[in-house]
């Protein structure tokens, strides 16, 4: 499956709800009811193109908080060759997350659709 592949399958199940945020310094989690996305790449946090929080910040692990509840509204990548996706959410920040990993960078799971993981090559 390519990205374009994987961003039109993703985008048919929007919004999806954030009902909880995990960051622990090594994991970021993010669960709703019938979906969960999980990582242990880096991420940021931007809004109005400007930086709000980085996943190494002190404080992050308080601050990733602060997008419960919100919506994941539109999903896409970085560009077309990258993995590492861009989550808009509803508040317009984005969840940005760069793939540290060459064996699975990151998984989501959405219950109508099945596992995805992305494609290296």
């Amino acid at each position: 499956m390519n990205n374009n592949e994987i961003v039109n399958k993703i985008k048919s199940h929007l919004p999806l709800r954030i009902h909880s945020i995990q960051w622990d310094g090594t994991i970021l989690n993010m669960y709703g009811p019938d979906w969960n996305f999980t990582t242990m790449s880096a991420w940021r946090l931007k809004k109005n193109n400007r930086v709000t929080c980085g996943c190494f910040d002190k404080n992050s692990i308080e601050l990733i908080k602060n997008i419960n509840e919100l919506q994941i509204v539109d999903f896409t990548f970085t560009d077309d060759s990258l993995i590492d996706p861009i989550f808009l959410l509803s508040n317009g920040s984005h969840l940005e997350v760069f793939a540290t990993d060459t064996y699975e960078p990151w998984t989501l799971h959405i219950d109508q659709l099945g596992s995805l993981i992305p494609p290296i090559t």
